[in-house]
């Protein structure tokens, strides 16, 4: 076994040497023949298929210095030539040669910038030097299928072939070597040829917009791409082509400045261009999603349009899994901003979306789990159960229950959590708000709150189902909750690292009510309030009485546990049914009242 592998080893180390030897040796005749051509046995091949591109070289020498040759040295108004400068150019590969008046022999250099495999170079001079007969179209359409059957190697070597024997090919070539190198991973080599292509064809579109797909992937050390520049010069340089007005479109909806209404039309004329893309109407659809969220308009008008163009890119193709994807993303926003009656319909249509996603091919990408997004419910909205388990759905937990005589009716009711437990959704952090950055874990799992009033026959009607109150804390941490009741007053409390805050909701008016609410949270020295900055750490806590409109505020200092305090009186502020709850800090400004 030994023995093979040395064997195997011996010959491909044979293989590249006899193409190192071959490709140095073609090396040494083009620069044979780049000072005399007549020399060369292949000046036939090379006449043919090199380019050549000359500069004069100017010196900064008076022309009456009396060692100056005439013979050499040419005036040309304040200063003289003395040299030239040219460069032969085959298969993108350069020789400069540098010729001056005080030099016996030229100089020269290689301007080794094409970044494709030895071995591609080596089979494109092969192919010339055989003489072989083949023309360009039929190069190119060969090429082209290399291409789509991921031959990349081959591809690139007919594609560069093209680039000397038919000059009418060159963008398209130098765009195609681009394409084939992005499609392995290789994005800066692949930069080199399209910005060959422009730099050579600098009014067609082509290589910007090629070069702005491929610049996504190429970041700087901050970590930024340019594409925006190509995308733009691309659209600038074809206003009318579909695939540019897309891209520069794309380019306005993540521009720092957002403009969805320019963003908007230039979709609209892409999908009128080519009307069977589904991309360009997903694309349209992400964009009214990005549109509601970053005005934060709760309205459903924007989200209900996402949904219907992302339909229409389903209808193109029923396997075009990203439009799946922004339609569950649209339908998770309407069941964030919903009523509780509708919101178990958004969430089955999100179920229903995301299921359709991975069946169509999607997958999770940039560390998300899609799966997330859906919550099942079950039979969590039913309106009267003979036992509480009814209520919970499957892979979900009572995580609290307290029993009071909520309604003062003399039956006993039932307040309770219940929280999906998906394993899947706690997923591991960094926290970066600690000096060590410590790593943590966050769950991100759903969670419902219920009130359940006990009746005669001995069952009990569902009250309340709120999902607000359970709403997963923002952070690096997750709530930590408690739930009691005395004398049918209920209390809510959730700690979250230094955060506490506890709903206290009560029975009246035929409805359950917030009645009162805490808030209690660690200021640092320096934080901001009554535009004063505190003076040293403290925690303080707020206090609102709905039904005496009253409002304590509390600071205690840390260091010493001194305590201040004072009370706001005749706040504008009534109870609110529990489905219309507000955090504290929504309902009152802190750094108005705070000390």
């Amino acid at each position: 076994m030994s023995i093979m592998k040395y064997l195997l080893s011996f010959l491909f180390f044979l293989f590249i040497h006899q193409a190192n030897a071959q490709q140095i040796a073609f090396e040494k005749e083009f620069k044979s023949y780049a000072v005399n051509p007549q020399s060369s046995p292949y000046k036939n091949i090379f006449d043919k298929y090199s380019l050549v591109d000359s500069t004069y070289h100017y010196a900064n020498k008076k022309y009456d210095d009396a060692t100056l040759n005439p013979n050499c040295y040419v005036k040309v108004g304040d200063s003289i030539r003395d040299g030239i400068i040219y460069k032969r150019s085959i298969f993108l590969i350069d020789l400069k040669i540098d010729i001056r008046c005080y030099t016996k022999t030229p100089a020269f250099s290689w301007i080794k910038d094409g970044m494709l495999k030895n071995s591609i170079y080596q089979e494109a001079i092969i192919f010339l030097m055989a003489g072989k007969k083949i023309s360009a179209e039929n190069l190119f359409e060969s090429a082209k299928i290399d291409m789509r059957n991921k031959r990349y190697d081959d591809a690139c070597t007919k594609f560069l072939i093209l680039t000397s024997i038919d000059k009418s090919y060159l963008d398209v070539a130098l765009n195609n070597i681009g394409l084939c190198l992005y499609d392995q991973k290789q994005y800066r080599a692949a930069g080199f040829y399209l910005q060959k292509a422009i730099e050579l064809f600098p009014n067609q579109y082509l290589a910007y917009l090629n070069m702005g797909t491929v610049a996504k992937m190429i970041k700087d050390d901050a970590g930024l791409s340019n594409e925006a520049y190509y995308f733009k010069k691309a659209y600038e340089l074809a206003p009318a082509n579909d695939k540019t007005i897309y891209n520069y479109a794309t380019i306005l909806m993540y521009d720092y400045n957002f403009n969805f209404d320019k963003a908007e039309t230039l979709l609209k004329t892409s999908i009128k261009l080519a009307p069977q893309q589904p991309l360009y109407q997903t694309t349209l659809a992400r964009l009214y999603v990005k549109q509601a969220q970053n005005t934060g308009l709760k309205e459903n008008d924007l989200y209900q349009k996402a949904i219907e163009t992302a339909n229409k890119a389903i209808n193109i193709n029923n396997k075009y899994s990203d439009a799946y994807l922004v339609k569950a993303r649209a339908f998770y926003m309407l069941y964030q901003s919903e009523l509780n009656s509708q919101k178990r319909i958004n969430m089955d249509s999100v179920c229903t979306a995301i299921n359709l996603y991975y069946k169509s091919g999607g997958t999770d990408k940039d560390g998300q789990t899609y799966s997330n997004l859906c919550v099942n419910y079950g039979n969590a909205n039913l309106t009267q159960v003979k036992n509480i388990n009814e209520l919970i759905p499957v892979g979900w937990k009572l995580q609290l229950k307290t029993e009071d005589d909520f309604n003062q009716d003399g039956l006993t009711d039932v307040a309770m959590l219940v929280f999906e437990n998906n394993p899947q959704k706690i997923k591991s952090i960094i926290r970066y708000d600690t000096p060590q950055q410590l790593p943590g874990t966050r769950n991100y799992n759903k969670g419902i709150f219920y009130i359940l009033l006990g009746t005669k026959d001995k069952k009990y009607g569902v009250a309340v189902i709120d999902e607000k109150l359970t709403e997963t804390a923002t952070g690096y941490y997750d709530n930590v909750y408690t739930l009691s009741s005395l004398n049918g007053v209920l209390k809510l409390k959730r700690i979250c690292n230094d955060v506490i805050s506890i709903d206290v909701m009560r029975y009246q008016q035929n409805n359950f009510y917030i009645i009162g609410q805490d808030y209690s949270s660690m200021k640092q020295k320096g934080s901001v309030r009554r535009g004063k900055p505190l003076a040293e750490d403290c925690q303080e806590t707020f206090s609102l009485n709905y039904n005496t409109k009253q409002l304590s505020i509390t600071k205690t200092i840390k260091k010493t546990g001194k305590k201040e305090s004072q009370i706001i009186n005749n706040l504008i502020v009534e109870p609110v049914i529990i489905t219309e709850r507000k955090p504290l800090y929504g309902v009152i400004d802190f750094d108005k009242y705070g000390f």
